[in-house]
């Protein structure tokens, strides 16, 4: 029968350290801002999360962004290789 344990939901997310900049600081007035320490930006990274009723399911890492092969081959993986998804047992 149909239970709640049979939902997957699917959740992909990425993120850098643009938002680390530092956009105020401090000056004399009519002198420039003045900014402590340096930085130097990292290169993107996205999660790909399979999420159940009882946490993480399943989690695929890539730097930069997903395109569509390694989103359909991530998805793919996990549906026939994780032990986590089953086929329907009634008609289609």
């Amino acid at each position: 029968g149909w239970s709640y344990d049979n939902i997957i939901f699917l959740d992909e997310v990425g993120f850098d350290n643009k938002d680390m900049i530092r956009k105020k600081g401090y000056a004399i007035k009519g002198q420039r801002i003045i900014y402590r320490g340096e930085f130097t930006r990292k290169e993107r990274s996205s999660l790909l999360c399979f999420l159940g009723v009882n946490g993480i399911a399943g989690v695929y890492s890539t730097v930069g962004t997903f395109d569509r092969l390694k989103f359909m081959a991530y998805c793919r993986d996990f549906a026939l290789m994780s032990g986590k998804v089953h086929q329907y047992p009634g008609s289609h």
